[in-house]
């Protein structure tokens, strides 16, 4: 299972959405982003959030009920995005 998001990933942000990550990922001395820090980020910004589910027929992972991938890590990523994004 891959725990970390890459380099790749962080690059997909745009200037204003990598300032709002640095700035966040500063304060708690992350380095690439984990599982975890991903799901710590979502409860700090989000006020409701659905959760996590894992597929049993298509064998993926739905963060929100709409963040579909193969690896968790991923979908994940795609929520905090968003959230970055706005």
């Amino acid at each position: 299972m891959k725990q970390h998001i890459t380099l790749e990933q962080m690059e997909e942000l745009s200037s204003k959405a990598d300032k709002k990550l640095l700035k966040w990922m500063k304060s708690k001395y992350y380095g690439f982003l984990s599982i975890g820090e991903l799901i710590e980020f979502l409860d700090e910004h989000v006020d409701s959030w659905i959760g996590i589910t894992k597929g049993r027929l298509d064998d993926y992972w739905v963060v929100n009920n709409r963040n579909k991938k193969k690896e968790l890590c991923d979908a994940l990523w795609d929520a905090v995005k968003e959230i970055l994004e706005k």
